[in-house]
């Protein structure tokens, strides 16, 4: 499964600083169509009702994240204890949400590699009802860990 997050370039977003982003990025679009420029950090402040000085750390973390792809999942063993339990535990909790046959279709395909034709035999289905199946578990997951506070790079 962490495998499948790797590949999606999935990294996690503390609450508070996702939400401070989205409301940065929504502000300067919304001030950038009013006024046809880009605002300057005090209209930014004053749009978002912060400190000038708490602009640059926004700045400073969009940029890092769009270039670093922050606290991204790259290789589960550099991970702390911490974040690997959160991974985990978040992973977990998004899989139950699934029916026992797509949780095991989607590990299945997606951290064992097996193909669509190996599991027609096990679940005398189509290759065409597994695969669709697969995909609808993959939006069910990635959907499930945003709101769980990750975001997904590759999107």
């Amino acid at each position: 499964m962490i495998d499948y997050l790797q590949k999606q370039g999935v990294v996690h977003i503390p609450k508070k600083p996702r939400t401070l982003l989205n409301r940065f990025k929504k502000e300067c679009e919304q001030f950038i169509n009013k006024y046809s420029r880009e605002p300057t950090q005090d209209e930014i402040a004053e749009l978002l009702n912060i400190p000038v000085e708490n602009i640059q750390e926004i700045l400073n973390f969009e940029i890092h994240f769009s270039e670093v792809h922050y606290e991204s999942i790259t290789d589960i063993n550099t991970l702390d204890e911490q974040t690997r339990i959160m991974i985990m535990n978040d992973v977990n909790t998004c899989l139950k949400r699934l029916s026992d046959e797509d949780q095991f279709i989607f590990i299945s395909i997606e951290s064992k590699g097996m193909t669509a034709t190996e599991l027609t035999k096990q679940f005398k289905r189509s290759k065409n009802t597994i695969r669709n199946r697969n995909i609808a578990a993959k939006k069910n997951m990635l959907k499930c860990l945003k709101l769980k506070g990750w975001a997904i790079i590759d999107e």
